[in-house]
């Protein structure tokens, strides 16, 4: 069952950026959409927990330019 992660993102600051964003985390195994909010600085992906770390979620927006965390609940 998907599961919902919630990452604070920075440097996301136009649609262009958002867009970005949602394109690199929906093109990880696993993930099955993300929505990204400019205004809120934040992504919400969702991902079958057994198939990516949210944790891995987060590494790699940050390795491509988008310092991220992941939000706790």
């Amino acid at each position: 069952m998907p599961a919902a992660f919630s990452l604070t993102v920075a440097g996301m600051t136009t649609a262009f950026t958002a867009m970005d964003v949602v394109s690199i985390v929906e093109n990880l195994p696993g993930v099955h959409r993300a929505q990204a909010s400019v205004p809120a600085g934040r992504v919400v992906v969702d991902a079958d927990p057994a198939g990516i770390d949210p944790h891995t979620l987060a590494a790699v927006l940050t390795t491509a330019g988008y310092p991220s965390l992941l939000e706790q609940p």
